[in-house]
Formats: structure tokens, C-alpha cells, sequence
């Protein structure tokens, strides 16, 4: 069986989403049609990226992305398909491929902008189009042509030295925890076994333990943990860590180690790909 993803940046209630399942029941009756996620932000192509990111390899083969985040076409936005990872995702040009591979997971992009000459509706529909043709086993190349100079950004990544690493919140999920873009390997790497404390957004908030489960700590405790995406993840047990903490999407978090006498290390990562 086929399958396409929604990721959109609308109201799970909207009746347009709705739309869209029907045009897509009616073009590719065989598929199946997983929400992926919705409401994650208007035009947040940040976001749409960290979700592509990390739940991608999730998914079979040949599924079908649908990514409708800031996905309208115009003179300076085209529309793309690209293939990585040995699945389709069909997106405006406006960087989240860059946010949700890295380039050698990419295997080609199409400018697939004029690829429905005739049609005129709101992209969403366009991309239930295209994918439709991905369902009749159209070759990415007899729907666009390739295309190189797609927009590129660079994530934010971690800065660090020997005794810290400075971070930021990435992502907040449904409980409220928020997750960081400091990784457990990153970690580990400059840890070198010493004791830290993780400062998040103040001073005042500490942690210094990782905990393996949430259940480790009381209800109210704040806590840290690397989570299924081996990313540090701050929360609070049975609360809402971004409410209670006013912790946003750009807060800062600093990891400080012990004081040791190691020879300076320069801040190269080396079993990381960029």
C-alpha cells in the first residue's frame, strides 16, 4: 500500500485539510493518508524541517511527503520534489530541505513549479496532484527538471570548548517539554566523565543529572533526559516546563563541566557530519 503524509502549518480543524483528504481519496484511492503533523506554526519551515528530520525514517520506502508549510508558489518561491532517503517530498523552495537533510541524503531535486500548466488552486491541491503522478509511476525526471540552486540554510548548531556547550530549545512538544539541539554523542564528547550543571535560560534553573526515564524524579522536579532522537531534552515531571518556565524556541542552554587540567581541545566534533 502507498503512503502519503500531511505536514501542514494549519488548525488540525481546518476544513481545507479536509479538502485535501478528499482529493487525495479521490486521485489515489489506495493510499494511505498518515496526518503527520499540523499547527506547528505559520510559515515555520524550521519546524517543519526538525519534524521531517526526525521522523522520516519512520516510514516505508517510497511514501510520499506532502509538506504544506509557506508552500504558495510565486515569482520568488518555486515548487520542488525532492528525493532523499528513498522517499518523495514534494515542498515549496524555501529551505527546508536544508532543516531536514543533510546534503548527501539527498539524491536529486525537481523544479516541479510547472509541472500542472493547466491548474490554478491553492498548493496543497497542487501537491495531491503531484502526487497522484508519483502513484501512476512518473519518474521524478519526466516531472521537472533538476535544479541545484535551491534556497540552502545552515541549522543552528551547538558551540562548544572544553568545560561547556551552548545550546538552544529547537522544539516544544505537546507536554510542553522542550527539546534542544545539544546531542547525547556531543555531549559525552566534551563531558569526558566530569560532573556539569545545565543552566537553562537563567542560572537559576539547574539540573546536574541525566535522567534515564522521567520516572526517576517527583512530580514538579525539572529534569533532564536524551530522548528517542538522542537529543537533550529539558521538562517537568507531570508539568509544563515551556509554560512554567516561559521558555521559548530560541532560549539558551548552557552545559558548564568541571574544571579539569585536559589539554584544549579545539571545538571540532569529529564523528559529526554537519
Amino acid at each position: 500500500m502507498s503512503i502519503i503524509s500531511l505536514l501542514t502549518d494549519r488548525k488540525s480543524t481546518d476544513f481545507f485539510l479536509g479538502k485535501v483528504r478528499g482529493q487525495l481519496a479521490r486521485l489515489s484511492p489506495k493510499a494511505q493518508v498518515i496526518d503527520l503533523a499540523h499547527d506547528i506554526g505559520y510559515f515555520n519551515v524550521i519546524y517543519a524541517g526538525f519534524i521531517l528530520k526526525h521522523s522520516h525514517a519512520n516510514f516505508p520506502d517510497k511514501t510520499i511527503h506532502l509538506v504544506g508549510v509557506d508552500c504558495e508558489k510565486g515569482e520568488n518561491q518555486k515548487h520542488l520534489l525532492v528525493c532523499a532517503n528513498n522517499q518523495y517530498f514534494i515542498c515549496a523552495d524555501n529551505g527546508i530541505p536544508s532543516f531536514a537533510f543533510k546534503e548527501h541524503e539527498i539524491s536529486g531535486v525537481y523544479d516541479i513549479s510547472n509541472t500542472l500548466k493547466s491548474q490554478r488552486q491553492p498548493a496543497l491541491l497542487e501537491f495531491v496532484s503531484l502526487a497522484s503522478m508519483l502513484l501512476k509511476h512518473f519518474e521524478p525526471e519526466q516531472m521537472g527538471e533538476r535544479f541545484t540552486n535551491y534556497k540552502r540554510f545552515i541549522p543552528y548548531q551547538p558551540t562548544f570548548e572544553s568545560e561547556f556547550i551552548i545550546g538552544k530549545v529547537v522544539y516544544i512538544d505537546s507536554y510542553r517539554n522542550v527539546i534542544t539541539n545539544i546531542d547525547k554523542d556531543l555531549f559525552d564528547y566534551v563531558r569526558e566523565n566530569r560532573k556539569f550543571t545545565i543552566y537553562v535560560g537563567s542560572i537559576s534553573n539547574r539540573i546536574q543529572k541525566i535522567n534515564n526515564s522521567y520516572q526517576e524524579s517527583f512530580d514538579g522536579d525539572l529534569l533532564a533526559v536524551f530522548n528517542s532522537m538522542n537529543l537533550l531534552e529539558i521538562a517537568i515531571h507531570k508539568g509544563q516546563a515551556a509554560d512554567l518556565m516561559n521558555l521559548t524556541k530560541e532560549t539558551t542552554i548552557r552545559i558548564e563541566f568541571e574544571h579539569n587540567d585536559y589539554t584544549y581541545r579545539k571545538n571540532v566534533f569529529p564523528s559529526r557530519v554537519f
